[in-house]
């Protein structure tokens, strides 16, 4: 409180204290720089994840003998999930063996599958993502159909996608080289939302023997 003389009066006069500039306000910038290094943080952590699933679906690859004696599936096609949003779609599946299980003829089967990310699509699916999963493929159901179920892994998670834990699910014809199949991938409702990927893929059956 100051108290000015005017003549022979001393009138008070109150002076309002001026509140703090926040940090904010003087760096406009550091919160959006703390944001975006939050952001790397977190994506390297999801890279790290994809990474340690990858080699633990190359460790049961070697373990299985697939490596030694296998058919190669490597095929391309496109996904769909929720509201028609799509995405390219790059896989590829080691086949062990074929044995014989109760007069069924089984294969090892250890697959990679890559889900491409949808820019521009709402939600968040911007991200690519990456699927590692191994089970077993009935190769001959009936006229060069087959029928593959395994249980995998996803990294990073995506709304599609939206848990580690995946199962896949495959029904395809094979002949001559040629590979036509319809896969279905989710959580099976083990976590909300569960859209999941339904694709369509076309490729090669690759025969390697040692």
């Amino acid at each position: 409180m100051l108290y000015p003389i005017i003549g022979d009066v001393s009138v008070p006069v109150r002076v309002a204290a001026r509140s703090p500039i926040p940090f904010s306000g003087i760096y406009p910038g550091s919160q959006q720089q703390a944001g975006q290094a939050e952001r790397r943080r977190a994506r390297v952590v999801r890279i790290a994840g994809g990474v340690r699933t990858i080699w633990l679906a190359l460790a049961f690859l070697a373990v299985s003998g697939v490596a030694r004696s296998a058919d190669i599936d490597l095929m391309s096609g496109g996904s769909v999930t929720s509201h028609g949003r799509n995405a390219h779609i790059v896989a590829a599946d080691w086949l062990g063996k074929t044995q014989r299980w109760k007069n069924l003829a089984i294969q090892p089967d250890v697959g990679l599958t890559y889900v491409s990310a949808r820019h521009h699509q709402g939600a968040d699916f911007s991200r690519d993502a990456a699927v590692a999963a191994v089970g077993v493929r009935l190769p001959d159901l009936w006229h060069h159909l087959f029928f593959s179920f395994q249980v995998g892994a996803a990294a990073p998670q995506t709304p599609a996608l939206s848990s580690t834990q995946q199962f896949v699910s495959t029904l395809g014809w094979s002949r001559h080289g040629l590979v036509v199949l319809v896969r279905h991938i989710s959580n099976g409702s083990t976590r909300k939302p569960n859209l999941g990927e339904t694709m369509l893929l076309v490729g090669m059956d690759l025969k390697v023997r040692r």
